[in-house]
């Protein structure tokens, strides 16, 4: 039943049972006129609240993928590009939108109206779960790009992508002399000098029948 055949049965109405009861009934389909405007109206909110978090999510995303490139670049060259591109992203970036709401209470009338509503409800929330899902998907793509994106920067300017990569510091070293003297001899080459610490030959080529002992082992 729409409102304009209701409106005609209680023109027609001549008595004052159904005068009482189309007057009813026109006040039922206002509360229901009045109930559809404020979820359609909550609907229209929550998507205006929802596209406000998509872009600052998406605003958030490009500054981490900018910040994830320039310094995956800068450690790894353009394979580092892409996976930093991909780990800041992922760690802390993401897509979470919250699904749109919004609730009308069943009614005689305006059927077609609950039905538009209900969904382009549905519809959004769907796209809104698509977005979430693929959200992986753009990640792992993009970053692919930003790493051709570095190389093909690192091959036109191979200047400019040197002073931005970190230099690398090999360890230092341990100095060692020119000459290192052979087992046999006991020089003091760690100490610059040239004399013998011990003459071990000396000591060894003297007989021991030569040798006098301390009085106090005789």
């Amino acid at each position: 039943m729409t409102l304009d055949e209701l409106m005609a049965i209680v023109s027609s109405g001549t008595t004052a049972g159904s005068a009482a009861t189309g007057t009813n009934l026109v006040g039922r389909a206002a509360e229901e006129r009045s109930d559809i405007r404020a979820g359609k109206r909550e609907y229209e909110e929550n998507l205006l609240k929802a596209e406000r978090e998509a872009e600052e999510q998406a605003l958030k995303d490009s500054i981490l993928r900018m910040v994830g490139t320039a310094g995956g670049f800068a450690l790894g060259g353009p394979a580092g590009a892409g996976l930093g591109s991909a780990t800041m992203r992922t760690m802390f970036g993401g897509r979470d939108l919250k699904p749109v709401q919004s609730y009308t209470k069943p009614g005689m009338f305006y059927t077609e109206t609950r039905k538009d509503i209900a969904s382009d409800i549905r519809s959004t929330n769907e796209f809104i779960k698509r977005a979430n899902e693929n959200y992986a998907y753009e990640v792992a793509a993009s970053s692919a790009g930003d790493a051709w994106t570095a190389y093909m920067f690192q091959k036109e300017f191979p200047d400019l992508a040197e002073k931005i990569r970190f230099p690398k510091k090999k360890p230092p070293g341990i100095p060692l002399p020119d000459n290192i003297p052979d087992s046999g001899s006991n020089e003091a080459f760690a100490m610059g000098g040239s004399t013998p610490l011990l003459d071990l030959s000396e000591m060894f080529s003297t007989p021991w029948s030569n040798t006098t002992l301390p009085e106090w082992l005789v």
